[in-house]
């Protein structure tokens, strides 16, 4: 599920990456395992970071991908000024304390020109609004919830330029979705059942369930 997420980030964040200058150095915030670190780095970004609190994650990447891991919380100390010219932040942004530090010292962190890249829930989207107080996004971990409003208003506040927000897609095999349904555990193992019966296990489907991307660049100087 972790290398299905990274590849849709990467699909829809493709068009920024492709108006970059240099595609040089690389982080992300709240890497997880680092699959994403390993896209970036087949895309040609030579120097690849990542920054994740979880051991756990880490521990279950592959070794060539924990060397370029930093374990703990994001640090804007940990790195060099106007240094980076991509950096991701990917359904992060809704733990942390205060989002608009965070924005700040990213911008301190990219070099002119270097683009932001965040995925957050949209509370304002049409799953999250049927589903009001039962959404997954009123969780006890999530200190913050965002709109496309909000998240643009941030931004731009931060002093970041040509802010773009989109809606996205996940892509997931169907019997993900299915384990996801709302439905009894008995009827869902029974449509489990029917999936592998029919073989389509493997079949992936993209559905848009509320998540939103954000692009924004830092001002060339």
């Amino acid at each position: 599920e972790a290398d299905m997420a990274a590849d849709t980030y990467m699909y829809y964040m493709e068009e920024a990456i492709g108006r970059l200058d240099v595609t040089g150095k690389a982080l992300d915030i709240g890497t997880g395992n680092g699959i994403l670190l390993e896209l970036l780095n087949a895309r040609g970004f030579s120097i690849v970071k990542g920054v994740e609190p979880s051991k756990e994650a880490i521990n279950s990447a592959p070794e060539k991908r924990k060397s370029w891991i930093i374990e703990g919380i994001f640090n804007e100390s940990d790195f060099s000024a106007n240094s980076f010219d991509l950096i991701c932040c990917f359904m992060t942004m809704e733990h942390v304390k205060d989002p608009k530090i965070l924005s700040r010292s990213v911008l301190n962190l990219l070099k002119p020109g270097g683009i932001f890249v965040t995925v957050a829930h949209d509370y304002q989207s049409i799953i999250n609004k049927i589903l009001g107080k039962n959404s997954p996004i009123i969780d006890i971990e999530h200190m913050q919830i965002f709109s496309k409003k909000s998240m643009t208003d941030l931004l731009t506040s931060c002093g970041y330029v040509d802010v773009g927000i989109k809606s996205i897609s996940n892509r997931y095999p169907i019997t993900y979705w299915t384990r996801l349904l709302p439905l009894p555990n008995i009827f869902k193992t029974l449509i489990l059942r029917m999936i592998k019966l029919t073989g389509m296990s493997n079949l992936n489907i993209a559905i848009n369930v509320g998540n939103m991307m954000s692009i924004a660049r830092k001002k060339n100087e």
